[in-house]
């Protein structure tokens, strides 16, 4: 168990080349209340070059927490399976809001997110968010520091180190992540998981 390299992409192309340049997992943008157009094809490709994926939706705390969680569970169910990363919240703006309404809202998608899918859904912001909202116990985060020399926190199992990243068969530029995997911390994926 050790740091991993990793990827995200909201965009791709045929991913050839993804496998052999390192990537084993990925997290893909599902969307923002529409399914991303790229999703289907990106999770499809990545599934087919035998890279581990999970999805990832970017919640606009404007809107319903409830609502945003039953849409993404309501449209991600047929493209999620076992052993899939852990599905991801990513919560990176407040609209306006303050911390105490960003930590309830962040909750009220976690929780019911958490339940249906039987493992821990995670959290992904930036490090100056993620230190100043409370998530709930347990909750895997995925954070995003790009600062040099930047040794993310023991509770991070995930570390973003790179928005312009270059992978092999991706058109454009790709987050670039480090994972530190550990199942019995984080859950071992979807349907079942601790």
């Amino acid at each position: 168990r050790g740091w991993l390299e990793g990827g995200g992409a909201s965009e791709a192309g045929e991913g050839k080349g993804a496998d052999e340049a390192g990537v084993r997992r990925a997290y893909i943008k599902w969307g923002e209340y529409d399914v991303d157009p790229q999703a289907i094809r990106n999770i499809t490709v990545a599934r087919q070059r035998g890279i581990e994926a999970g999805l990832y939706f970017f919640g606009h705390p404007s809107r319903s927490p409830a609502e945003s969680a039953s849409w993404f569970l309501r449209t991600s169910e047929r493209y999620t399976k076992s052993g899939d990363l852990p599905p991801a919240l990513d919560l990176e703006v407040s609209e306006g809001h303050d911390w105490a309404y960003l930590t309830h809202w962040a909750a009220a998608w976690l929780d019911p997110v958490s339940h249906t899918v039987g493992c821990r859904a995670a959290f992904y912001s930036y490090a100056s968010f993620i230190s100043s909202i409370s998530l709930p116990g347990g909750t895997p985060v995925w954070g995003a520091d790009l600062a040099a020399g930047f040794t993310p926190p023991a509770s991070w199992f995930l570390h973003q180190y790179s928005f312009t990243g270059r992978v092999p068969g991706i058109n454009g530029h790709v987050d670039l992540d480090r994972f530190h995997w550990d199942p019995a911390r984080v859950g071992s994926g979807l349907k079942g998981a601790t």
